[in-house]
């Protein structure tokens, strides 16, 4: 990478040394996800068990480490078109099937 510039609030140019084209696979894992940096700052080192998003879904029920997760419906998400997920909350077992949540959610 020669270079990463912030051109607008919405807009960063990567500036390559040569080619790679994995790079947009790349940026859509963990390694490539753009993060507030305020977020950053206030978490410190405990920013990777801090989750901040505006997702259909943001953690906002419980994270039990290697147990459970809870997620629950953002009800003012943006995309007032988007299918919100039903019922309000979604939990999830680090591990688990697809047929197991749906088992756990009710839709089983």
């Amino acid at each position: 990478m020669a270079a990463v510039t912030v051109t607008d609030p919405y807009t960063v140019v990567f500036e390559l040394k040569k080619p790679f084209a994995p790079l947009l696979a790349a940026l859509a894992e963990r390694p490539g996800f753009m993060v507030s940096p305020a977020a950053v700052e206030q978490a410190g080192a405990d920013f990777g068990r801090r989750p901040v998003g505006t997702g259909t879904v943001p953690l906002r029920r419980e994270w039990v480490a290697d147990s459970q997760l809870t997620l629950e419906r953002f009800p003012d998400y943006w995309d007032k078109g988007q299918t919100l997920p039903r019922p309000g909350h979604l939990p999830h077992r680090p591990g688990s099937t697809v047929q197991a949540h749906h088992g756990a959610d009710g839709r089983g």
